[in-house]
């Protein structure tokens, strides 16, 4: 059940990404919907789960960005990993704790991925990843009160 609820989520994050995302952008910054759905999909499946789930988005959006997919599938997966990590220390997981985990999640994804395929503007992109931090974050929050109810790692 939890491999079709991923996948599901994972799909559905493809899809607006490919068709929304640069039609959502503000000021410049577009949301990134496959790393706003790592989030609550790595503290809902712990470290494997997540450093899984995380490859699997960054795959998906490599193939969708026509790009070198190593480097998206590197970087998610680190990020998904590290989410997870710091996800299970917390006893009781709470909206806002999802929140500032999507923040984190996704600067820290763009950061990596900045290392591994430099921007040729690297002051844009990294006021770009605030921004598309703060927007993740958002976003975050419905799929993980989606999630909380069926997905249960611990009591929520």
């Amino acid at each position: 059940m939890r491999f079709w609820i991923a996948l599901v989520v994972l799909w559905g994050g493809a899809a607006l990404q490919q068709g929304a995302s640069e039609r959502l952008a503000i000021l410049g910054c577009a949301p990134d919907f496959l790393l706003a759905a790592v989030a609550p999909l790595a503290l809902a499946y712990g470290r494997s789960g997540g450093a899984v789930v995380g490859f699997f988005a960054g795959l998906l959006h490599g193939g969708l960005a026509g790009a070198n997919m190593a480097q998206y599938a590197a970087s998610r997966a680190i990020a998904g990993f590290i989410a997870a990590w710091t996800g299970s220390s917390i006893e009781k997981l709470e909206p806002v704790t999802c929140l500032i985990h999507a923040v984190g999640l996704t600067v820290l994804g763009r950061v990596v991925f900045m290392f591994m395929a430099p921007p040729a503007q690297i002051g844009s992109y990294l006021l770009a990843t605030i921004g598309v931090a703060v927007y993740n974050g958002v976003i975050a929050l419905p799929i993980y009160a989606l999630l909380r109810k069926t997905v249960r790692k611990d009591p929520l």
